[in-house]
């Protein structure tokens, strides 16, 4: 299919977001996007459909950030795609980047299917797919009860999580979330939660459910914390030996040595420096932002 294509400047605040429901927040990826936008601005156009007014079908990581980051416009392609056809587009963009999971193409496949009466068959010939692909896209998200989808889509749960969830009767996964929210169960744990329960007969669940102490004994128990430095004194004291060791290195290289360096052995020092001019640079970022905050 080919579509024409318009690089616009466009408002934040004109552009609908409704499709966002169909992808997952992952706050680490979210946290990279802001970093990456804050250091190098967009690099790549959001891509958006326009019939009354403007829909985002790829780039909501992006968005996001610009709106944190206090931007007002983004630079946006511009397609002209029927309904279906945008649901369609969010799969395609996405998978020339290897940027959507199976439970993405899921939830796109069941808002095509549940919410725009498509067959299955419509489906798989629009994405071009077979439809036993439609089908166990679609088994995905119906096998997942409401809650544990919500929680995948704000990113308050792992995807592995999901997925292990549904190994469980549609009925029982809302009380085994409850359980893996609480005590905090890595993807590992839940895994292992989920199989105890499938395991013992159902009436013995809910004991498991309440207090799974067979998986809390097996945790390594906690490290202790770390004793706090006193605040200014002992800060300044480490920022003062950090500097007089500086000077130490910066006294034993002299010109004479440096100029015997070769070119490979230049490459790993150049690359040092580098690392160590960052992370003070980051230090001092950040002390003077929460400095400029007190």
């Amino acid at each position: 299919m080919t579509v024409e294509e318009t690089l616009l400047e466009i408002p934040l605040s004109e552009i609908g977001e409704s499709y966002a429901r169909l992808r997952l927040i992952h706050p680490q990826a979210e946290a990279r996007m802001v970093a990456s936008v804050g250091k190098f601005g967009q690099i790549f156009p959001v891509v958006v459909t326009k019939k009354e007014g403007y829909e985002l079908i790829d780039g909501f990581k992006r968005v996001r950030a610009l709106k944190r980051l206090g931007h007002e416009r983004v630079t946006a392609k511009v397609l002209e795609l029927s309904a279906h056809g945008q649901k369609a587009a969010m799969l395609d963009l996405n998978w020339k980047r290897g940027s959507i999971s199976d439970l993405e193409e899921g939830m796109v496949v069941h808002s095509l299917c549940r919410e725009d009466g498509l067959s299955q068959v419509e489906i798989a010939v629009l994405v071009g797919r077979h439809k036993s692909w439609v089908c166990r896209r679609l088994s995905l998200v119906d096998r997942l009860c409401d809650e544990a989808l919500e929680h995948m889509r704000l990113g308050l749960i792992h995807g592995v999580i999901g997925r292990e969830l549904a190994r469980l009767p549609r009925g029982n996964q809302e009380a085994a979330l409850h359980t893996i929210l609480k005590y905090r169960f890595s993807s590992r744990e839940s895994a292992r939660l989920v199989s105890l329960l499938l395991s013992r007969p159902r009436w013995n669940w809910q004991n498991l459910l309440n207090f799974p102490g067979e998986i809390l004994s097996d945790r390594a128990p906690e490290r202790p914390q770390r004793r706090a430095l006193a605040p200014l004194g002992a800060l300044t004291k480490k920022l003062l030996q950090i500097h007089e060791r500086l000077l130490s290195l910066s006294e034993q290289c002299d010109e004479d040595m440096l100029f015997e360096l070769t070119k490979e052995e230049w490459v790993p020092v150049c690359s040092a420096l580098c690392t160590v001019s960052e992370t003070l640079d980051s230090f001092k970022r950040r002390i003077d932002g929460i400095r400029m905050r007190a």
